[in-house]
């Protein structure tokens, strides 16, 4: 699928790594909840700009939906539109709700409000979390925090999808680069970062703003990454794209684990934005080592991991407020991993019988000589 998540579609090994990779990142950034005054934790803040990767591989990919669409029907853009939405919303099911409802159980055990009117109003006030629409503005009020990138990327897409399949090719070469430069442009002079997700920008949040741009960039990288795709390189070449493709993440991961301001924020998503490029070119020497079980599987697992993490930092602090970082750091991580690992059997069990229990809802909700 995209950003985080899995498509059915081929899928490209490497790209599937490095989504395994910058959802840990992020995760181990997330550990800033807990870290005490002069305490430095793993990747700062700077990991949230695997974010930035996040979505541009949304927009690419985006691209590539659109490309393979068979012609469009006159009169029919509005449901592709609604049907493309959905499989993207369906592919975060079940894993999504069954975050959340960890996160809201574990939140409300732990400042110990157990009134059943303290659980209605929890539900009532992160309500806009599970309809995906608090990045449009409703609500500041979370259960799982990160479920913002969801939010903004699913909001971003309602419009850049139709516009694309519409006008595919002006999309791609003019308005999704011109939308991209504008909107990240107006982030940089105004913020000089990307990072920061409520904070309102006269128009819409920070985040949302983030998410349109950095998927505009990414639906601007699919002409030269298919070009790219179809050129047969020489050994030099492939060798070229190899360091290339390793000295842009690792000079990334340096910068994300030491850089204690935003100055080169836009620095780094211009190589992230590279590093995509060259990465779904699969034309580096060691393109075809990824793709592999391992890798698909970690890329598969990442959406577990993004999901199930970020409110046992939150809620780690409220146990043990003056709790030493790294004795918390182990904690929070075989927390994160375990939660991880709940949330990817429990979807994958109901995944697999999705059809059974599809067909007992329908046979409670709908008249028996109306089930098709």
């Amino acid at each position: 699928m995209n950003g985080i998540l899995s498509g059915r579609r081929q899928r490209n090994g490497k790209i599937e790594f490095l989504r395994f990779m910058f959802c840990v990142i992020i995760m181990m950034m997330h550990s800033l909840t807990f870290v005490s005054e002069g305490t430095k934790n793993f990747f700062k803040s700077r990991g949230g700009l695997g974010v930035e990767f996040f979505f541009l591989v949304s927009g690419y990919l985006l691209a590539v939906s659109v490309a393979k669409a068979p012609a469009l029907q006159q009169g029919a853009l509005g449901q592709e539109t609604q049907r493309f939405l959905g499989r993207k919303i369906k592919a975060l099911m079940p894993n999504f709700l069954v975050a959340w409802g960890i996160g809201y159980l574990v939140t409300m055990v732990t400042y110990k409000d157990f009134s059943p009117m303290a659980w209605v109003k929890k539900i009532a006030d992160t309500l806009w979390e599970p309809l995906f629409l608090e990045m449009a503005g409703f609500g500041r009020v979370r259960v799982n925090g990160v479920d913002w990138y969801i939010s903004a990327m699913l909001l971003a897409m309602l419009f850049l999808y139709p516009l694309c399949r519409k006008y595919f090719s002006t999309t791609i070469r003019v308005t999704a680069p011109l939308i991209g430069i504008a909107i990240l442009g107006y982030l940089f002079y105004n913020c000089k970062t990307t990072l920061g997700v409520t904070t309102y920008m006269n128009i819409a949040y920070r985040g949302t703003l983030r998410a349109i741009g950095m998927i505009c960039i990414g639906i601007s990288c699919y002409p030269l990454i298919e070009w790219l795709k179809k050129q047969t390189l020489t050994k030099f070449g492939k060798i070229l794209i190899t360091f290339a493709e390793a000295g842009i993440y690792g000079t990334v991961l340096g910068y994300m684990a030491l850089a204690d301001s935003k100055t080169y924020d836009f620095v780094a998503i211009l190589l992230i934005t590279a590093g995509v490029v060259l990465s779904f070119s699969h034309q580096g020497l060691l393109a075809d080592k990824f793709d592999n079980r391992v890798c698909l599987f970690l890329g598969k697992f990442s959406l577990s991991i993004y999901l199930g993490h970020v409110y046992w930092g939150r809620l780690l602090n409220k146990w043990y407020p003056d709790g030493e970082y790294l004795e918390l750091f182990k904690v929070y991580v075989l927390l994160a991993i375990f939660t991880a690992i709940v949330i990817y059997g429990i979807s994958e069990m109901l995944r697999s019988k999705a059809d059974i229990i599809g067909l007992h809802c329908r046979r409670f909700l709908i008249k028996q000589e109306e089930v098709k």
